[in-house]
């Protein structure tokens, strides 16, 4: 199954929640089986990153790689991670506990027969009973021994925790600690002619597919090229450095207004507390001519994308306009139900026998009545939000339209 960028980044936000850190790259992400990011397998991969030193455990899951147990090992793996960090982390985020629970019980409704003929598929429905505080349910004495030993405390350390895992692994299965996956036992392979071939990753998936696991859809961010495919542009633009992502902003967006230096006074001044670290852009956006590179190239693609939603709009105008006449009518009589009256004087309406005097010896002085009319002073505003984020691409016409109708709808009243 391809993965749809809209998840890959949903998968990378829940990561980032999960470790309060939006610095961290995810080099794994978990998926259903239908593609749709896990919420809670990628908050407890990211809040991981907050007890495990992340370098050395992508070095010993390296080690299960073409080996014989190599499903049985990994999927173990994420069941070790999963109950140490959930015990690590669960007195620190409260909710947790509750998506920790309404996951196992949705999990153990959906288990699938063919997952549960598996050894691994035993232990970890068995693991989701255990977590909901039931019997674990395994016949085999040796799989409950498997379990409870694979259900690793969270008062252990990174090496602590590797040094655990690597031994149960040894006991149950052939798992080698302490050697590359190099030297551990290989699966048997069969020559099979190549009529037809894919490239394959170094978790022997199809190139750009997510690995199945009896726990969902796992994808791997690899080293080089590859990896550049699978991140999201906050990844990519935490790479650059700022001068250049500076340069990138002028190109993009026009010239700046103020020099550097009043710049950078400006940010010391604004960019403090749960801002600090941001960055501050004035400009007159003026477009710069003669772009090249990626500038250039967003654009482009800008351009292009201006005419799809013209052409989205005018496809459907008769509804849009419609629904402009609608909003702006219901804007309107809320306008007018906001408003307070207020009591003036006029030469109809309530009258007002204390003035009765006046028109008699003043000339000109004839608004003897009181009347009430809307006042049209006051403090009203209106909050206007759009979703203009990337996990909108795919529906950037629909945004558009909307926006043009709400602005309009304001705009007429």
């Amino acid at each position: 199954m391809m993965l749809t960028e809209f998840e890959k980044k949903r998968a990378a936000n829940m990561i980032w929640n999960g470790a309060h850190n939006y610095k961290v790259s995810p080099g794994y992400r978990m998926y259903d089986y239908e593609g749709k990011a896990d919420l809670y397998w990628n908050t407890i991969i990211g809040s991981s990153y907050t007890h495990f030193d992340w370098k050395k455990l992508t070095a010993f899951y390296s080690t299960f790689h073409e080996t014989l147990g190599q499903e049985t090992y990994e999927t173990l793996f994420w069941l070790a991670l999963e109950n140490a960090t959930f015990e690590k982390e669960s007195p620190l985020r409260e909710s947790l506990a509750l998506l920790r629970r309404e996951y196992c019980k949705r999990k153990l409704q959906e288990f699938i027969p063919s997952i549960a003929e598996s050894r691994e598929g035993w232990i970890l429905e068995g693991h989701y009973k255990t977590a909901l505080g039931e019997d674990c349910g395994l016949p085999d004495l040796v799989d409950r021994k498997l379990l409870k030993e694979v259900e690793i405390s969270g008062e252990l350390n990174t090496e602590e925790w590797i040094q655990s895992l690597s031994k149960t692994l040894q006991k149950y299965f052939t798992y080698l600690p302490g050697l590359p996956a190099a030297m551990q036992k290989k699966k048997r392979e069969f020559k099979i002619p190549h009529l037809f071939f894919w490239l394959k990753d170094e978790n022997g998936s199809s190139s750009g597919s997510p690995k199945k696991l009896v726990l969902g859809l796992l994808e791997r961010s690899k080293g080089g090229a590859d990896s550049r495919d699978m991140e999201t542009a906050s990844e990519k633009y935490q790479k650059i450095t700022e001068e250049g992502l500076r340069k990138y902003i002028q190109s993009y967006f026009g010239q700046p207004l103020f020099d550097k230096k009043k710049s950078e006074a400006m940010e010391k001044a604004c960019c403090t507390g749960n801002h600090q670290g941001a960055r501050l852009y004035f400009t007159n956006g003026k477009e710069e001519e003669n772009l090249k590179g990626f500038a250039a190239k967003m654009r482009k693609e800008m351009e292009a994308q201006r005419k799809k939603n013209e052409q989205a709009y005018e496809k459907e105008e008769s509804y849009n306009q419609t629904q402009i006449f609608r909003l702006s009518q219901m804007l309107k009589n809320a306008l007018l139900s906001s408003l307070e009256p207020s009591p003036v004087l006029s030469n109809q309406g309530k009258l007002i026998p204390s003035l009765l005097w006046k028109p008699l010896y003043l000339k000109g002085h004839n608004k003897i009545f009181q009347k009430e009319i809307a006042d049209s002073q006051g403090s009203l505003t209106v909050d206007l939000l759009l979703d203009a984020s990337s996990s909108q691409i795919h529906r950037m016409e629909t945004v558009s339209q909307q926006g043009y109708i709400l602005a309009k709808a304001l705009d007429n009243c």
